[in-house]
């Protein structure tokens, strides 16, 4: 998918429409593999040890994101049913913009 991704955005590009593209930086997103006695292994590729020259970190933007969980209904002050979603696991989400090669580097 992460191919299909690049191949519209970079179609997008070309037709000069004005799109914005979104993606999940995994730590360990990429793996390389290899081939042992006919079986595929994945190991996990550290491809942010040294950090990515091409990112922008948006700190200034940061989501809290919820897992797990379960929804409550209660009736609010007004009589009207609302619904919460109560004892998640949460994480912050820091979000990355990244740098277009031919963006000027200075920042």
């Amino acid at each position: 998918m992460g191919r299909l991704a690049a191949c519209f955005i970079d179609s997008c590009a070309t037709l000069q429409l004005p799109v914005t593209g979104y993606g999940l930086r995994y730590e360990y997103g990429i793996f390389s593999q290899t081939i042992v006695n006919g079986e595929q292994v994945e190991e996990p590729d550290h491809w942010l040890r040294n950090g990515n020259v091409w990112e922008i970190e948006r700190i200034e933007y940061i989501q809290r994101i919820k897992f797990g969980g379960h929804t409550e209904r209660h009736i609010d002050e007004n009589g009207h049913t609302r619904v919460c979603w109560v004892d998640t696991h949460d994480i912050l989400a820091v979000p990355y913009d990244t740098r277009s090669p031919v963006t000027k580097m200075a920042r």
